[in-house]
């Protein structure tokens, strides 16, 4: 099957609740499938199942309230194994980004959360940004800012 990008398709297997990627998995073909198959019926956790996006990492938190939308920071994410996460901040993916982030932003309140006045939300979206230039949300994560949750 051809997903992003040509070639077959690849899914990402994770927690319903969790952190830091721990216990997500890729699956890139029917012997993986069929592994984590085995791992997830055994399991009493529930997982999610999502197309991989390819693309560039890139982390924004952002402040929202019933009158406007502030994106906070934008950010890169490399990731270098399951526990090992590298975070870089820089105001030249502020400037390159921030706009995609708050179009995102503005786009998921209109259609998800409308806020009434005085009550203001942050959270922080994961995305990635494929070869076409399209910001693509992977998740979105309430209270939470630079992968850290209060």
């Amino acid at each position: 099957g051809g997903g992003r990008g040509g070639g077959r398709r690849k899914y990402v297997i994770k927690p319903n609740v969790g952190y830091s990627s721990i216990d997500t998995f890729i699956v890139n073909n029917a012997e993986e499938q069929e592994e984590l198959r085995t791992l997830i019926t055994s399991s009493d956790r529930e997982f999610i199942i999502e197309e991989f996006i390819d693309g560039e990492f890139l982390c924004s938190d952002i402040v929202v309230d019933d009158k406007s939308i502030l994106v906070t920071s934008v950010y890169k994410r490399h990731d270098y194994g399951i526990k090992e996460t590298m975070q870089y901040h820089a105001s030249e993916l502020y400037r390159q980004h921030a706009q995609k982030f708050k179009t995102l932003a503005r786009e998921v309140i209109a259609r998800h959360l409308p806020l009434p006045p005085d009550v203001r939300v942050m959270f922080n979206v994961e995305a990635k940004l494929g070869d076409d230039s399209i910001l693509r949300i992977v998740e979105i994560n309430p209270f939470r800012a630079c992968g850290v949750a209060p």
